[in-house]
């Protein structure tokens, strides 16, 4: 069940009518009483970039145009000069360009800044905007001068109705106009739209006034729920998940300066738990000189979610004052629960690497926070470079910020796949020191048509005169593949769907059954046991050795249940773990099973395919074709080498590359034995004996 309420929307409006429509933070709904009917086709995309547009940009609304096609899928969504037409339904847009001022003008201390926005069925949106700042130190631009900078947004909206019209929008609120002219730059922006699946779990909170910023990373306080679908909760500024797993969050706070005071600088992170997500900062600079008093701060990113972890967006004004600044309404966070078999990645790395190269450089990551080793490879320390594990479509997030900023830069970054720039999505900051010095942005871009073994990389480079080493601090990458977020309609699907404890022999014949998806408790420290597992196919067929799936086994934390609260699972080893694979002395690792009189069934299969005895991860059903409607069964030889009696272990089977089946039915419970007490009776004799 979903929450909504409309709302006003204000930010940076310039003469637009509003119709017959209420905003609702970017999402346009016609009436009360219009149905909301999702008629896109989850999938489905359109990428286009600026490969010759130089625009001048004022101080009146530019609509940009964008020459290039990239890519593009489905008829969801169409173009045309400028104007991209939506089919109803939610998507994820992500945008960004660059713009360069005048170097000609030889006028000192001249400051300049270029809003961009989502324009929604001819309404301004503050879901998606974006802000940028530039200066110019001296008379000839010729040491300390930053007139070049990147601006760009990213947000979930909801499309009320098909054939509505959707622009990117950018025009200067300045006061240099007239003095400074300022103009788009080729090969450096560009636009991805995305359909999502409205059948997703979502939720999208906001402000329902102009509200005075916070200080001191404090909690920005939502006032509104706009949409809170289940597993979702919020309270003032923090958003209770339910469910682990992994999340994409668009956070879009646009910020006006109502009675001067000079620089300002405002940063913002996420936390989960209070604890700070590592690579989420990002930031805006507002000068107040010129008329220079809009900022905006834009956040995407895939965040890895434990269950019940409590999320919130904390700000700190790193410079200026806090009383004459206030957040507007309709600044918002958008979220997303990914279907558990999306594969995604997620790279970080603190306090090393230089985002504001002087030439265009790889950037380096520390670790992976999480990995989908089915789509992509592991980093290391060191490492450059994700690598693609399989030909996909794949999108990409990036966030970078420092807390040691060189005086006045302008650092930026774009991704590359095998060292060529990518030039539909790019990202960067002015940072200007003197207290002012924590910039950091962030940007996204769908990237398509790569084949496993690409590698994807962060490029940095300072694009400002006054350049220096700026430590990114607080950074990271994440990426999602396409093909496991929108399954094509014909792959087939696998569910978790029944089991059954056995005997062990020393046979490919398991010995007496357990009951039908009941737990069992281990008959005696370190007996072996067997487990036989039910995977539904459903959709389409299984070809021979057409899936690789592995078992994995976690403490319980409450219940075994099939959203994993609580528990960390691992994957069975042979040599190590409490639960681990036993080795019979007949049969071999891999051999067809025997089928057994009391075999599980699925209730909703109308076959069980016999496949293996397994003795090891990874398994497949290399014994025959599992048809659709039909089910898999596997045979695994286990057991406990716990130290702890008493302990309930859950088991699951996964993918090769960790990543979930499509859904779980049951989860399989085992309890090892309790601790044998022994009472002693009679008379116990002590003796000394003398050592010699």
């Amino acid at each position: 069940m979903s929450i909504r309420s409309p709302q006003r929307n204000i930010f940076f409006q310039k003469g637009i009518s509003l119709f017959l429509k209420v905003v609702l933070c970017g999402v346009l709904f016609i009436s009360a009483t219009t149905p909301v009917i999702a008629a896109n086709t989850p999938g489905d995309y359109v990428i286009r970039r600026n490969d010759a547009e130089t625009d001048a940009v004022t101080g009146s609304n530019l609509d940009m145009t964008w020459d290039t096609s990239v890519a593009s899928i489905g008829s969801s969504i169409s173009y045309s000069a400028g104007t991209y037409t939506l089919a109803s339904g939610k998507y994820l847009i992500l945008w960004s360009e660059r713009i360069d001022f005048d170097t000609s003008n030889t006028t000192n201390n001249r400051r300049g800044e270029v809003q961009g926005q989502l324009v929604i069925g001819g309404t301004a949106t503050t879901t998606g905007a974006g802000q940028t700042y530039y200066r110019n130190a001296d008379n000839n631009c010729g040491t300390d001068c930053q007139w070049q900078n990147v601006l760009s947004g990213a947000g979930i909206v909801d499309i009320p109705s098909d054939s509505t019209s959707l622009v990117t929008r950018v025009y200067r609120t300045d006061s240099s106009t007239g003095v400074i002219t300022s103009n788009r730059v080729a090969d450096w922006g560009g636009v991805s739209i995305l359909a999502l699946d409205d059948s997703w779990d979502y939720a999208r909170y906001s402000l329902n006034a102009d509200t005075t910023t916070v200080d001191a990373f404090s909690d920005v306080v939502w006032s509104r729920t706009n949409e809170e679908d289940t597993g979702f909760s919020r309270s003032s500024g923090e958003i209770t998940i339910t469910n682990a797993g992994r999340y994409l969050v668009a956070l879009t706070i646009p910020i006006t300066n109502t009675a001067g005071g000079g620089r300002t600088e405002f940063v913002t992170r996420l936390t989960l738990d209070d604890v700070e997500v590592t690579g989420t900062r990002s930031s805006t600079y507002i000068r107040t000189s010129q008329s220079t008093n809009d900022g905006a701060i834009s956040y995407v990113g895939v965040v890895d979610v434990a269950a019940n972890d409590v999320l919130a967006v904390e700000m700190d004004m790193t410079d200026g004052t806090v009383t004459s600044n206030n957040m507007l309404e309709g600044a918002s966070i958008q979220i997303v629960e990914l279907p558990s078999g999306a594969e995604t990645f997620i790279a970080e790395s603190t306090a090393i690497g230089n985002m504001n190269a002087t030439s265009i450089s790889e950037f380096t990551w520390e670790t992976t926070a999480h990995i989908d080793t089915g789509s992509f490879t592991d980093v290391t320390a060191g490492d450059t470079v994700i690598e693609t594990a399989i030909d996909d479509d794949f999108l990409l997030f990036a966030t970078q910020a420092t807390d040691n900023g060189p005086a006045r830069s302008t650092a930026t970054g774009r991704f590359s796949i095998n060292d060529t720039l990518i030039t539909h999505g790019a990202g960067g900051q002015y940072n200007r020191s003197s207290g002012a010095d924590d910039a950091g942005f962030s940007f996204g871009a769908l990237v398509t048509g790569l084949s496993s073994g690409d590698d994807i990389s962060l490029e940095n480079v300072g694009i400002a005169q006054a350049t220096g080493n700026q430590t990114c601090d607080y950074c990271a990458m994440s990426g999602i593949s396409l093909s496991t977020l929108f399954p094509a309609s014909g792959d087939p699907t696998l569910t978790q769907s029944g089991y059954r404890w056995f005997e062990n022999t020393d046979s490919v014949l398991a010995g007496r059954a357990g009951g039908y998806n009941t737990p069992v408790i281990e008959p005696a420290d370190g007996t072996p046991m067997r487990l036989r597992m039910l995977l539904d196919v459903g959709t389409a067929e299984i070809g021979a050795s057409g899936t690789t799936t592995k078992l994995q086994f976690a403490e319980r934390s409450g219940t075994c249940d099939a959203g994993f609260v609580g528990e960390s699972y691992s994957d069975v080893e042979t040599g190590s773990g409490d639960i681990r694979f036993y080795d019979n002395p007949t049969p071999a690792d891999g051999d067809n099973l025997t089928a057994h009189t009391n075999d599980p069934r699925s209730p909703n299969s109308s076959n069980v395919v016999a496949q293996d005895y397994e003795e090891s991860n990874n398994v497949t059903n290399s014994v025959a074709v599992i048809p659709a409607g039909e089910s898999g069964l596997w045979d695994f030889s286990l057991v406990s080498a716990s130290t702890f009696p008493g302990t309930t272990y859950c088991l699951r089977m996964v993918q090769s590359g960790g990543g979930l089946l499509n859904s779980y039915s049951v989860i399989p419970e085992f309890t090892t034995a309790a601790p044998l007490k022994v009472r002693l009776k009679g008379t116990v004799r002590m003796r000394r004996v003398r050592l010699r």
